[in-house]
């Protein structure tokens, strides 16, 4: 495999206890890639904190906590009101690190996604429809 270089990427996913197994396959899969990027897990609730915040494999933040519960239907009150803080933490971040990848956790990465994110552009994302930019993968 030809070795490339990167501009120091960081890689943030968001975990709530409810995905707790989604999460640990998609940490298989991204440490099967090892890649050379910091890792960023958003805990979204504080069963997920108090589980991984002494790890040492990747960063733990911990932002605006709900209780624990189980996955949260699609659309519903509740999953549009957790999803809804998410740009506010994309966009701090982004005040620190200038290389962000965020991505969802129902997601397998079979390769390494950065060699795909050149070019002169301010993001790289996918449409989910016509009219909807879609956050499931945004560089």
């Amino acid at each position: 495999r030809q070795h490339l270089v990167f501009p120091r990427w960081v890689v943030v996913v968001s975990v709530s206890h409810g995905y707790d197994d989604m999460f640990l396959n998609w940490l298989y899969w991204y440490n099967e890639l090892q890649m050379d990027t910091q890792l960023i897990v958003v805990a979204e609730d504080n069963s997920t904190l108090q589980k991984y915040k002494a790890c040492l494999q990747f960063t733990v933040m911990g932002i605006d906590l709900q209780e624990s519960s189980g996955p949260l239907t699609y659309r519903s009150t509740e999953y549009n009101k957790l999803v809804s803080k998410r740009p506010r933490y994309l966009l701090d971040l982004l005040h620190l690190h200038k290389h962000l990848i965020y991505t969802d956790i129902d997601t397998v990465w079979k390769n390494d996604p950065r060699p795909f994110l050149t070019g002169n552009f301010d993001i790289w994302a996918y449409n989910d429809h016509l009219s909807e930019v879609c956050s499931g993968f945004i560089g």
